[in-house]
């Protein structure tokens, strides 16, 4: 996915459930969040959708655009349209607008992850997606997003608290000039040798 979007030259962040258990967080989910700035050039956004077309996704959510064309979706998203959720294999929402965040700096606050394959990704910071989160619960109450909240929570007032990732390594988050990172951390010859993740 990260990879059809870098050649359309679509700017994306990785948002949601996925995002958060790259932050150390531990939740199941059904689907891919991806954040495309409403913001953008129209262009690019209508790239994103006629993208997923041409992948062989179709629409499932909203419902009133299930199983619609290209053009439809399309004219929803310039319309204001928040999100539209696409089923193929997996699941993928691709999100215009989200709850609490300023969608003009969630790329430029977003952090770069590369996933073992080698691809690299831009991730929703740790601050706007809790921010999003916050935002979430108090406007809806949702029971998952409480969920989710909860375990940022977690990972904010844990400092020190380790978490095995591979061998050696141990992921925890660490303030870097203000900003929380995702870390990993080993012990190398008696001193701590640090490398960001995001």
């Amino acid at each position: 996915m990260a990879k059809w979007l870098k050649e359309e030259k679509i700017e994306h962040v990785l948002v949601g459930g996925v995002a958060l258990n790259l932050w150390g967080g531990q939740v199941a989910t059904f689907d891919v969040d991806i954040a495309i700035p409403l913001l953008m050039e129209e262009e690019k956004r209508d790239s994103a959708v006629q993208l997923l077309f041409r992948k062989g996704f179709r629409v499932v959510e909203p419902q009133e655009l299930a199983d619609c064309k290209t053009e439809d979706a399309i004219a929803y998203v310039r319309g204001g349209g928040q999100h539209l959720k696409f089923l193929d294999s997996i699941m993928v929402d691709l999100v215009f607008w989200m709850e609490g965040v300023d969608m003009r700096n969630v790329h430029k606050n977003s952090h770069r992850y590369r996933f073992p394959s080698g691809e690299g990704m831009r991730v929703i910071s740790f601050e706007d997606l809790m921010e999003n989160k916050k935002a979430i619960v108090k406007k809806y109450r949702s029971a998952k997003d409480m969920l989710h909240l909860q375990q940022l929570e977690i990972l904010l007032n844990s400092t020190g608290e380790k978490k095995p990732v591979t061998g050696e390594w141990v992921q925890r988050l660490r303030k870097i000039r203000g900003t929380v990172h995702l870390v990993r951390v080993r012990k190398v010859k008696g001193r701590q040798e640090v490398r960001v993740i995001i």
